[in-house]
């Protein structure tokens, strides 16, 4: 789940470079891992109702297709190599959500039945895969500058979370990159499902709460470049690189022959 998650956050970052009036956007950037220099190339193909993000590197070739229906929407989870893909909606994230607490509340009422060395021993070793859920410090942006990315003037910040600095953005102003309100719709859904995702995953004890965020007030404009900190050393930076305008078909946001694979909801410490 969690090369996952860092793919949708990554999208945060790519959709708002829409322009208005275009049938379809295509847009690309790029991810390096700065430790081993390792890079991802992602590409975005965005209409008003849909989009997809294709990520690529050495070893993974998958994509997120994310498809609005009126109110509703849903997100499929596509392995290119594999040929398979899940679904991920408000139904499968309400059964994921019930299944967990359901789970939870086994494992606490088998607690009580453990003698006190046993029940210390266990609770040691769920610290130790992540702790008990619980909600990740706020985030807080300051303004630190000014700079340029590929051509594209933008603002500096720093994030700093729990008084650890954890990443630096660069945002441009929407009105520089022609965006209107229209352009951020499936965006904004997009957001709100990850949300609803996130809020059911931090229920288990064996994953790290996950403090990423897609959209922030505080940051005045769109993040065109982040580089993400680990314990005070930059360990990732991403950047915008191109986009324009193109036409899309049914097909491009299609899974063509893969095959839909049911979810395992079974919450498992490995």
């Amino acid at each position: 789940m969690s090369s996952t998650i860092r793919c949708v956050a990554m999208i945060g970052m790519l959709y708002p470079l829409a322009s208005p009036g275009a049938a379809g956007v295509l847009l690309s950037g790029q991810s390096v891992d700065l430790k081993d220099n390792e890079k991802t190339d992602l590409t975005m193909l965005i209409e008003p109702s849909r989009l997809r993000t294709n990520i690529k590197k050495h070893d993974a070739d998958s994509s997120i297709i994310f498809l609005t229906e009126g109110d509703d929407y849903k997100m499929l989870v596509l392995d290119n190599a594999k040929k398979e893909y899940r679904v991920f909606d408000r139904k499968t994230i309400r059964e994921l959500s019930d299944k967990i607490g359901g789970a939870m509340a086994q494992m606490q009422e088998q607690l009580k039945k453990m003698s006190p060395e046993q029940r210390a021993m266990v609770e040691k070793m769920m610290g130790k895969m992540g702790g008990a859920p619980a909600a990740p410090p706020p985030v807080t942006f300051t303004r630190t500058g000014a700079d340029a990315v590929n051509g594209r003037p933008c603002v500096t910040y720093d994030g700093v979370q729990g008084g650890e600095k954890i990443s630096e953005v660069c945002a441009a102003a929407p009105a520089a990159l022609n965006l209107t309100p229209a352009d951020m719709a499936v965006f904004e859904k997009m957001t709100s499902l990850f949300d609803e995702l996130m809020t059911s995953m931090r229920q288990l004890p064996f994953l790290r709460s996950v403090g990423l965020k897609l959209v922030d007030k505080q940051i005045d404009g769109i993040p065109v470049r982040q580089v993400q900190f680990e314990s005070g050393r930059p360990a990732s930076r991403f950047e915008i690189q191109d986009s324009s305008r193109r036409d899309f078909s049914d097909a491009d946001f299609s899974v063509g022959e893969a095959r839909r694979v049911e979810l395992d909801f079974g919450a498992r410490g490995r």
